[in-house]
């Protein structure tokens, strides 16, 4: 798969143009091509362009024939390798620039940095089985340890019920009690069919690629402590502090 990705860098001083992060794929052309949005309509031409990554110069980094092309004002970095991600500005050298009392002056501009990032996903870290020891009707927090790196942000999260009927993320489910967050899901009113094992999956829309978790997190219910000789919970009560606040007897406040 090949895409081609081209981005007009500006200069401060004659651009609006702000471009903080770009995220490319691991096989592709990404093209940063140099512009100046002059005020007036004499175009400025630059006499000499310069492409920095990090600070240095593109023509002094290894591999520079490989990883990277120059024509003109567009710079192309092939193939979005893991050592291709940085920052990158251009310097340019430009001649006839009229100040507003019509001195002509030669100047040099340096644009703002533009953050290229591969996107990926990597592996979940390593780390152990989990386990949520909750009561019925209870709210559960089921985290998803071990979380890869995701470019580009936010990941897809679900999870997966080992031994369910239902293949797909159970945060799909119409009239679900699972709601997935940033770093988990979270299960409302835990009834003692929810307990078992959940797995942990994270996609990366982007390069729609999927990984899922090779440790589980294991969830356990046990009979509300506050359920009725019925066997049914009890509704939610409201509590109000004593009337009486006595010295003997003060309302107490957590």
């Amino acid at each position: 798969m090949t895409a081609g990705v081209r981005h007009a860098i500006g200069f401060p001083a004659a651009s609006r143009l702000n471009i903080e992060e770009v995220d490319f794929l691991r096989i592709s052309l990404t093209n940063l091509r140099f512009a100046i949005i002059a005020h007036s309509h004499r175009p400025r031409v630059p006499t000499a362009i310069q492409w920095l990554k990090d600070g240095e110069n593109v023509k002094t980094l290894n591999g520079f024939d490989k990883d990277y092309a120059i024509n003109g004002p567009s710079l192309t970095i092939i193939g979005g390798k893991q050592q291709t991600e940085g920052d990158y500005q251009c310097v340019a050298v430009v001649s006839e620039v009229r100040l507003s009392n019509r001195q002509v002056i030669t100047t040099t501009l340096v644009s703002d940095p533009i953050k290229l990032r591969r996107a990926r996903i990597t592996k979940f870290d390593q780390t152990t089985n989990h386990y949520v020891h909750v009561e019925q009707g209870q709210v559960a927090r089921l985290p998803c340890a071990g979380l890869p790196d995701v470019v580009p942000g936010p990941a897809e999260i679900c999870f997966v019920k080992s031994g369910s009927d239902f293949d797909g993320c159970l945060s799909d489910k119409v009239d679900s009690n699972y709601l997935s967050t940033a770093t988990g899901m979270q299960i409302s009113v835990v009834q003692p069919h929810h307990a078992g094992e959940y797995y942990c999956v994270v996609r990366n829309d982007y390069t729609k690629q999927t990984r899922k978790s090779p440790r589980y997190v294991k969830l356990r219910v046990d009979p509300s402590s506050n359920a009725s000789l019925s066997g049914q919970p009890q509704l939610p009560q409201l509590v109000y502090p004593s009337k009486e606040n006595r010295p003997d007897n003060p309302i107490v406040i957590d």
